[in-house]
C-alpha cells in the first residue's frame, strides 16, 4: 500500500512534533525514532509458541520501563546546534516518534494512547526538565502480516520511517536518532 501524505496532515504532524518552531532556524531539530519493546519497556520475553510477544528480554519483569529511558530519549531529542532560536527563545524538542511492530489491526488492545503509562511517563521527564507537554508523538504501527511473516518486520518499519521523512521534504527542520 503507498502512502500519500496529505498537506494537512503533514502541517499538523509538524505543528505537533515542534509546538515552539521558528522558521528561522539555523540547526535542524532532533527527533528521537524509537521502538517501544525492549528499548524503552520489558517484554519480559514472553513467547507464543515460537513467536516473542515484543522480545526477548528477560532481566527486568514484562511492561517495567529502562532505568533513566525517558530523560535519555529527551536528553537526545535536545541535541541541536543550539536550544534557542536567533531569538534567544527556548524552544521545545521534538516529541519522540515511535516505529513499533504493534499490529494497528489490534489499536483497539495495543494503541499508545495520552494516557497511556508510557505516555506519561514521557510527559514527566520533560516537565522535570521544563519541557511542558514534551513526550510522546506520531506513532506508526505495524500490522498482523509483520507477525505471520517475521522478516517483514524491519520493511515496515523502513517504510513507517519514510512516512516520518515525509514531514520535512527539504530535510533541513529535521535530523533523526533512531534507538531500538
Amino acid at each position: 500500500i503507498a502512502f500519500t501524505p496529505h498537506p494537512i496532515l503533514i502541517t499538523k504532524t509538524i505543528k505537533t512534533i515542534l509546538p515552539a518552531a521558528s522558521t528561522s532556524l539555523q540547526q535542524p531539530f532532533t527527533q528521537v525514532i524509537s521502538d517501544v519493546d525492549d528499548t524503552l519497556k520489558s517484554s519480559g520475553g514472553v513467547k507464543i509458541g515460537d513467536i516473542a510477544l515484543g522480545g526477548i528480554d528477560t532481566q527486568y519483569a514484562r511492561g517495567d520501563f529502562y532505568p533513566g529511558v525517558f530523560q535519555f530519549m529527551l536528553e537526545l531529542s535536545r541535541c541541536r546546534g543550539s536550544d534557542s532560536s536567533s531569538s534567544g527563545v527556548v524552544t521545545a524538542p521534538p516529541k519522540v516518534a515511535v516505529l513499533t511492530a504493534r499490529a494497528e489491526e489490534f489499536k483497539l488492545a495495543l494503541e499508545l494512547k495520552p494516557d497511556s503509562k508510557l505516555a506519561k511517563a514521557f510527559r514527566a521527564a520533560g516537565e522535570r526538565s521544563g519541557f511542558d507537554g514534551w513526550g510522546l508523538g506520531p506513532v506508526l504501527y505495524g500490522s498482523v502480516a509483520e507477525w505471520v511473516i517475521q522478516d517483514r518486520k524491519g520493511w515496515r518499519k523502513f517504510n513507517n520511517f519514510e512516512r516520518l521523512l515525509e514531514q520535512d521534504p527539504t530535510g533541513t527542520i529535521m535530523q533523526y536518532v533512531y534507538v531500538g
